[in-house]
C-alpha cells in the first residue's frame, strides 16, 4: 500500500496534478486512489471536499490509513498510472476553511476566558460546535467577555498559519498556542467575518457552544500561509 502525499497540509492551491495509483469500487460506488492530493477527506471534524479528478465529479473523499480514497460521481475516464487534473471546489473549501478556523478561535477564546479545555470540534454549517471539559454553565459576564474577546480576534485580522512538527501538523492563530489539526483553514481572522455563538449546553461534565457564521457565502478565500 503507498501512502497519499496529503499536498493542501501546506498548499492552498484547489487545481494540480497526481497519478492514479488504483482504481476500485465500494459499495456500488467507483473510487480512485493518488499519489498526492489537493483534497481534504472527511475527518476531524470537517466536511469532504468536492471537486473533480480527471473531469469526474467527487463526491467525497476518505482516509483509510494511509490512503485518500477519491469517491467518484460517474465512471473513471482515467486509467492506473495516467496522470490526471485534479480540481477543488473552491465554494465548498471556502466554506469549510471558514467554519474550521472559527472554531479554532472560538476554541481558544473559551479557553483562555473560561479557563476550560477542547473536547471536541464540529465545523461545518448548521450542525458546527465546541465542546469542553467543564461541568457548569458561565455566567452572563464570563459569555460576553468571550464573544467580545472573539470579536476583537477577527477584527484584528490576525494571521493563521500551519507548519510540520515532524509527522504532526500544527495550526495557530497569532497570539494563541498551536494546534494539532489536519483541517482547511483561512490566512487570517478577517476571513472568517462575523461569527453568532449560541447558547451554552451542560451535559456530563462537557460545555458545548454551537456557532455559525453570518455571512456564510459572501467572504472571499485567502489561502493559509505555511510556516515550513
Amino acid at each position: 500500500m503507498s501512502a497519499t502525499e496529503l499536498l493542501y497540509y501546506l498548499d492552498p492551491s484547489t487545481t494540480g496534478t497526481a497519478t492514479a495509483l488504483s482504481l476500485g469500487n465500494d459499495t456500488g460506488r467507483d473510487y480512485v486512489v493518488l499519489d498526492q492530493t489537493l483534497f481534504h477527506p472527511a475527518g476531524g471534524g470537517q466536511k469532504s471536499d468536492l471537486g473533480s479528478i480527471g473531469g469526474v465529479p467527487v463526491v467525497r473523499a476518505e482516509k483509510r490509513q494511509e490512503e485518500v480514497y477519491h469517491f467518484l460521481g460517474g465512471e473513471p475516464r482515467f486509467a492506473v498510472s495516467n496522470i490526471v487534473p485534479i480540481a477543488v471546489d473552491d465554494t465548498t473549501r471556502v466554506l469549510n476553511s471558514r467554519y474550521h478556523t472559527a472554531g479554532h478561535v472560538l476554541g481558544s477564546v473559551f479557553e483562555q476566558v473560561l479557563q476550560c479545555a477542547v473536547v471536541s470540534g464540529q465545523h461545518w454549517p448548521g450542525e458546527s460546535f465546541m465542546r469542553f471539559e467543564r461541568e457548569h454553565l458561565p455566567t452572563a459576564e464570563e459569555l460576553q467577555r468571550c464573544r467580545e474577546m472573539m470579536d476583537v480576534v477577527i477584527q484584528e485580522d490576525r494571521p493563521v498559519t500551519a507548519r510540520m512538527d515532524g509527522a504532526m501538523r500544527l495550526v495557530t492563530v497569532d497570539g494563541f498556542a498551536p494546534v494539532p489539526c489536519g483541517g482547511t483553514h483561512v490566512s487570517s481572522t478577517g476571513s472568517i467575518g462575523a461569527v453568532d455563538i449560541g447558547n451554552p449546553r451542560a451535559k456530563q461534565r462537557r460545555l458545548q457552544f454551537s456557532y455559525r457564521l453570518v455571512q456564510a457565502d459572501t467572504m472571499p478565500l485567502l489561502p493559509i500561509p505555511s510556516a515550513r
